[in-house]
């Protein structure tokens, strides 16, 4: 299989869109699922409910910082190397 431009954009542009769903479910799982998420991993991993609240924030910033380096940035790239 060769890797062509076109093939790259598609690639780089369903990769952006995956995660922007998954950091968009994520958010919506923190934000209005509060109790249930807090609760479940309390008791799975042990850990404090004020120490999951940062673990949360820490998580979120780290998947959307890792999302703009690796896939949206690349993307755009592409894109605007197309003119």
């Amino acid at each position: 299989m060769e890797l062509n431009y076109d093939f790259l954009v598609s690639l780089f542009g369903w990769m952006s869109v995956i995660n922007l769903v998954c950091l968009l479910l994520f958010t919506l799982f923190v934000t209005l699922l509060k109790p249930v998420t807090l609760t479940i991993h309390t008791k799975l991993l042990g850990i404090k409910e004020e120490q999951l609240e940062l673990l949360y924030i820490k998580v979120l910033a780290y998947y959307k910082l890792t999302a703009i380096v690796f896939v949206f940035s690349p993307y755009l790239a592409l894109k605007a190397m197309a003119g």
